[in-house]
């Protein structure tokens, strides 16, 4: 009798087990996936980049076209959520803002170094892990 309590209390333990770990492998898997949000040229009026060295602001149809192709080709996508207007604690910040013609709005995201790691902000969407490369080539879309 006694070697059945066990038995019984044993699989009672790897079937808790068993529970908690699919319930967290399912809460990781089924999590809402965050797609960068970028808008058309054609509703925007300007994009402005808030640089260190100053502002950059294009405001042709092909200006604002190569840096948003140019942002929506990293094809960036997330499960981690923005929760917040606006990045803290980081290095190397800039603001990327786009300002809309009809809304008279202005939307943003931010590209940031925390922790020697890289990243793309868009705030109460998601946060993109980019690559080094990627940051510095989201800047030169304006410099070139």
């Amino acid at each position: 009798m006694k070697n059945k309590n066990k038995l019984v209390c044993g699989l009672i333990v790897v079937f808790v087990i068993a529970a908690i770990v699919g319930l967290v492998w399912y809460k990781l898997e089924t999590r809402q996936v965050y797609i960068l949000d970028i808008p058309n040229s054609y509703n925007l009026s300007s994009i402005s980049y808030e640089l260190e060295s100053g502002s950059v602001t294009v405001m042709t149809e092909e200006e604002m076209d190569k840096v948003l192709n140019g942002i929506y080709d990293l094809n960036l996508s997330t499960k981690s959520v923005s929760v917040q207007d606006y990045p803290t604690d980081v290095e190397q910040l800039v603001a990327i803002r786009f300002y809309y013609k009809e809304e008279d709005t202005v939307g943003n995201i931010y590209i940031y170094k925390k922790k020697d790691k890289y990243y793309l902000e868009e705030p109460y969407n998601g946060i993109y892990k980019i690559t080094e490369e990627n940051y510095n080539y989201i800047i030169n879309l304006v410099k070139e």
